[in-house]
């Protein structure tokens, strides 16, 4: 029984000093290798950080990398903090200025020469440890404020609408179709039946008939045809379909992309307090970022390696800040690229004769969203309620 409670006690104490930060119970190496492992993560994130905001890709990935490095290795927990913290008694000289090497502790000086050794080696470290430690806590605070989701958004949403075909040629071509329909609700009655070339045929040669309501229903089917004639010569034509009987269509995939369209500018529209965010945290990122840059005096390799990932990765949020302020501000601005133009009313909507009640302009498409698919309902009706008058008051059979 005394045996096993030697051995048990023996185990114990083993992993006690295994999982010990007291210098005492450490060495270089071990030291070393958990500075490589925070190199590690660090530098983990700045690649997936990277690829995030050049490709809007991994964003899962990225996000669990954040947390841990946040809420792990910059904590106050994290293991370089707490080896900081838990030998800071034992190293007096260590005050983080870099000006000097400060004398040892009187104790120092009683021990083994290989624990003086260890001591002094350990001693780079500390003071590294002391003086990287103090941008832990304002580098995890840059990583909690960051809008990750927000800003990931923004750019999947430019990423799918350019893989879908949002280019500023389509965009030309819905302003093509409102200024289109402005065109042709402009006309006068007098200036369209100028072409009404087949009902104008039918009604002389079936003049003496006319009382007929089949010679009527006959006279009324030509005047259709002569809208639709005229209807075919303006581009709005190739988003509508036609039925018979005076009865107009748009098609369905035109409609789609139309909802389509308001949803994504809907997104962006969730969003709209992200530019401002993100200004803010480019400001406070540049401090930071300064201050990692300042004159630095470090004194091991692990410690100087260990800084320049926090500096790259610095210099990578920055980037992904400003990558996503700048494509937000595009979308702000109304920039005359695609995607970002399609926050912008088309300008010929702005000037709609009000005809038929085809008034497809939006105001402030940051309070209240913008209007595709009301431009297109509002043409359906408009085009039906101009060919009725046209067909039925207009014509020379009421």
């Amino acid at each position: 029984m005394s045996n096993e409670n030697t051995l048990g006690g023996n185990t114990q104490a083993a992993e006690e000093k295994t999982n010990s930060m007291l210098w005492e119970d450490l060495d270089a190496e071990k030291v070393r290798g958990e500075f490589k492992n925070v190199i590690k993560d660090l530098r983990d994130l700045r690649d997936e950080l990277d690829k995030l905001a050049r490709e809007a890709k991994n964003y899962d990935k990225t996000k669990e990398l954040i947390e841990a490095l946040r809420d792990r290795e910059l904590s106050a927990s994290g293991w370089i903090s707490s080896f900081a913290a838990e030998n800071a008694g034992s190293f007096p000289g260590v005050n983080g200025d870099g000006s000097k090497r400060a004398a040892r502790p009187d104790w120092y000086f009683m021990r083994p020469p290989e624990v003086r050794k260890n001591y002094d080696e350990l001693f780079d470290y500390m003071d590294d440890a002391t003086k990287l430690k103090a941008f832990f806590k304002p580098f995890a605070e840059l990583l909690t404020k960051l809008p990750l989701a927000d800003t990931f958004r923004i750019f999947c949403i430019i990423r799918n609408m350019k893989s879908k075909g949002w280019s500023e040629s389509e965009y030309k071509l819905i302003n093509a179709d409102v200024e289109s329909v402005c065109e042709l609700l402009r006309r006068s009655w007098a200036d369209m039946n100028a072409e009404a070339k087949l009902s104008e045929r039918f009604y002389q040669e079936n003049l003496a008939q006319m009382d007929s309501p089949k010679v009527k229903e006959g006279y009324i089917k030509q005047r259709q045809e002569d809208y639709l004639a005229i209807l075919k010569k303006y581009a709005i034509y190739s988003s509508l379909r036609y039925k018979g009987n005076g009865k107009y269509y748009l098609y369905g995939e035109r409609m789609a992309s139309a909802k389509t369209l308001d949803k994504y500018m809907a997104n962006v529209i969730k969003h709209k307090d992200l530019g401002d965010k993100l200004k803010e945290l480019l400001a406070g990122s540049e401090t930071l970022q300064n201050s990692l840059m300042s004159n630095i005096v470090l004194h091991s390799g692990a410690g100087r390696d260990l800084h320049q990932a926090m500096v790259n990765l610095i210099v990578v949020i920055r980037f992904y800040l400003t990558c996503g302020e700048e494509e937000f501000t595009k979308f702000r601005e109304g920039s005359e690229e695609a995607p970002y133009c399609y926050m912008k009313c088309p300008e010929a909507a702005g000037k709609s004769p009000g005809y038929f009640g085809f008034e497809p302009k939006w105001e402030d498409s940051w309070s209240s969203g913008t209007g595709y698919y009301e431009i297109y309902r509002k043409t359906l009706f408009a085009i039906s309620a101009q060919c009725h008058d046209f067909v039925y008051e207009h014509g020379k059979v009421h």
